[in-house]
């Protein structure tokens, strides 16, 4: 697994590097390549300079706060022909024809076969199969997004203040040289498009539970 990080005063993506004169210690120094990602997580920078201060222990939907350096992402990395491959491996393990079913019907199709969706669901295939068939290669199924946010308003003065907070796990992932911006796989299936409709899948008051921390974290 490798390591990077999102500057939340920067908004620029950085890698980990040797430091000058031999030394043992690592550095951070800024992204100036694409970057190619399968299988993330987040974390939190606990420290502006030292990689070596990351953890993944904190909750998903957790905002992240002053305090904090950097939102920690952890993957697998890729060469650019892994990464373009990646969509089109996971595709294979569904049936062609229902997959063009599903796709072009929707729902008043899906019910109607109970059993075979209770199967795909069990077997972890239930995006797969529901996918668009003819979108081909990993490039095609990317969404382009920032980190999510929230907005919250101060009590006391009014004021809104806008945190980012750790996101779930995710499918695939590049980036580069940019101000936040990525390109990103949510599900094997690439069926979600959004933050919030990943979190949606995850629990039905994700925004509560945010809100709750901002608003705990803004009074600490």
């Amino acid at each position: 697994m490798t390591l990077f990080k999102f500057d939340l005063d920067t908004n620029r993506f950085y890698k980990i590097s040797n430091r000058n004169g031999g030394s043992s210690r690592k550095k951070w120094i800024e992204v100036d390549e694409q970057i190619f990602l399968k299988d993330i997580t987040f974390g939190v920078c606990n420290h502006p300079f030292n990689p070596g201060e990351i953890s993944f222990r904190r909750k998903t939907f957790t905002p992240y706060t002053d305090k904090d350096y950097g939102i920690a992402i952890k993957g697998t990395q890729l060469s650019e022909e892994e990464y373009k491959s990646v969509m089109d491996n996971t595709t294979q393990k569904v049936n062609p024809l229902i997959n063009k079913l599903f796709w072009k019907w929707g729902e008043k199709h899906w019910q109607s076969y109970p059993n075979l969706v209770k199967n795909y669901k069990e077997k972890g295939l239930w995006d797969l199969v529901r996918q668009n068939p003819e979108q081909k290669g990993t490039y095609k199924h990317e969404t382009f997004r920032k980190f999510p946010s929230w907005d919250i308003t101060d009590e006391l003065t009014g004021v809104i203040h806008n945190f980012y907070y750790q996101p779930y796990p995710i499918k695939a992932l590049r980036f580069g040289r940019t101000s936040g911006t990525m390109n990103i796989i949510f599900n094997k299936g690439a069926t979600i498009k959004t933050w919030h409709g990943l979190h949606d899948t995850i629990s039905i008051g994700w925004r509560e539970i945010v809100s709750r921390r901002a608003n705990a974290a803004q009074r600490s």
